[in-house]
């Protein structure tokens, strides 16, 4: 588990998983392991598995300060994401029509 940590610090956030990934081979209720998946996961920008594994060990141990930090971060994140989806792609498929220009087409 402390490879995984080291791993993470050292922005090797693959190799973190891997190890985290590992020690759920051993014991698969290991929180310490979610966690560290989900902060990897987290860092890497891939919401989805970092929701699952960071939901897993909330499940697991709903009091976890770590966690629960962590999935508030998580979920700023993702609201943030969104925002700039939507100011990126907002109206982009509202601003044309290809029947504009056919005035027969129904």
């Amino acid at each position: 588990m402390n490879a995984s940590l080291c791993l993470h610090k050292l922005q090797d956030y693959s190799g973190a998983v891997e190890r985290g990934e590992a020690v759920l081979g051993l014991d698969e209720k290991n929180v310490k392991a979610l966690f560290r998946i989900g902060s990897a996961q987290l860092s890497t920008g891939n919401f989805e598995a970092a929701k699952g594994a960071l939901m897993d060990a909330l499940k697991l141990e709903p009091g976890n300060k770590d966690v629960v930090r962590t999935l508030g971060t998580l979920k700023k994140k993702i609201k943030d994401q969104k925002a700039k989806d939507k100011a990126t792609f907002g109206g982009i498929f509202g601003k044309a029509s290809m029947y504009d220009d056919q005035p027969n087409v129904e």
